[in-house]
């Protein structure tokens, strides 16, 4: 894949392979799938789960060939993905080339004026401080380009210009920031919104909880209203009704499961008072869990996933065993779980201070050989 853009036939046949397992489908059998395969193949921050999609990993790879080869005009990385920074300015163009520090376009959009369309970046620079040239500056490019060109650096010594990879902190080219920004561009041409967007609740915040990697796939579903309560199938005229299985009062959404149904509040009711005590405008289970991490500490975060985990285990169990667990049943699972927890992120302590003993040598008894 990094060598060759394999047939697109081939590329798609494996992203349904990937698909088809992700939703737990076999053969020819058809499954809801709760999250769209777009969704999915977001970075974790942009609320998806990281999963690459074969057609644009394959092109990420194929981009690093380029980036080594980044001379050529025609490699991605030349093309599209590098802007310059600015050191002498004496390589740059005003107008022509990337260099400005503003997304999308990286380059002015002011019109040209007083200075030819090839004028190089140097002229802007005066050459006796070594900074900018304020007021040519403010006579070219209007009052927020100007703003823009006074937050670029200067060196006080005379450098080069530089090419640097834009996808990355650090301007080095990686294959994951590749295809992130390839990703980018697709949903671009399609025209939906981007993913660089800030979003409300920090995604990456869930992947970062010391909790079990199924309680943070289970609350990154929940959040993206992709676990089977019964609105989905009812919305999709799959299911008869879409009331609560266990209350009976009100549509089954994952807020309504997790957190505002009769049942579910007897369990949250007799557990952490700061969780008890916790009032919040919750619209969705997302708005919940966005108030929770800005107001908990990492102990009770992991106390509030875990325990939202178990309230949902528990509704299945109805469902599917008729069997409902007591409130004290499950905040007695969940210390369990936490103690475990605990000692799995304890470091190693060495057994005994003797390891670190030197005992003499001694000779073997006569007639006995000794091996060191």
């Amino acid at each position: 894949m990094g060598i060759f853009k394999l047939p697109r036939q081939l590329l798609n046949e494996l992203n349904k392979q990937v698909r088809g397992f992700w939703c737990g489908q076999q053969e020819k059998e058809h499954k809801i799938h709760w999250v769209s395969w777009k969704q999915i193949i977001k970075s974790k921050k942009s609320r998806g789960l990281g999963i690459r999609d074969f057609e644009l990993f394959n092109s990420a790879l194929l981009a690093k060939q380029g980036w080594r080869i980044i001379s050529s005009p025609n490699s991605l990385a030349a093309r599209e993905g590098l802007v310059w920074r600015v050191g002498d300015g004496n390589s740059i163009e005003i107008w022509n080339d990337k260099w400005f520090p503003q997304p999308s376009t990286f380059k002015p959009q002011s019109s040209i004026r007083f200075l030819l369309s090839d004028s190089k970046v140097a002229m802007l620079i005066d050459k006796t401080t070594n900074q900018w040239n304020y007021p040519l500056i403010e006579a070219i490019f209007d009052n927020t380009e100007v703003d823009f060109v006074k937050r670029i650096p200067l060196s006080p010594y005379p450098t080069s210009d530089r090419m640097l990879w834009k996808g990355t902190s650090t301007g080095i080219f990686t294959v994951k920031s590749a295809y992130y920004w390839k990703s980018e561009m697709e949903n671009q041409k399609q025209g939906q919104p981007s993913t660089a967007i800030k979003e409300d609740l920090p995604w990456s915040s869930i992947w970062q909880l010391s909790v079990p990697m199924a309680t943070k796939n289970f609350l990154w579903r929940a959040c993206l209203e992709a676990i089977p309560t019964k609105v989905k199938p009812h919305q999709r005229k799959a299911a008869d009704e879409d009331s609560c299985p266990i209350c009976k009062l009100h549509p089954e959404t994952a807020i309504h499961a997790l957190w505002e149904c009769p049942f579910a509040q007897d369990v949250w009711s007799q557990y952490s008072k700061k969780i008890q005590k916790f009032s919040f405008p919750c619209l969705s289970f997302k708005t919940l869990l966005e108030g929770c991490l800005n107001t908990f500490e990492e102990e009770e975060m992991v106390e509030f996933a875990l325990m939202a985990w178990k309230i949902w285990k528990r509704r299945n169990e109805v469902i599917f065993s008729n069997t409902f667990s007591h409130p004290s049943s499950i905040i007695q699972n969940v210390k369990l779980l936490i103690v475990d927890l605990n000692q799995t992120h304890q470091p190693v302590q060495k057994s005994s201070s003797l390891s670190n003993v030197h005992l003499p040598w001694e000779a073997p008894p006569q007639g006995k050989l000794k091996v060191n």
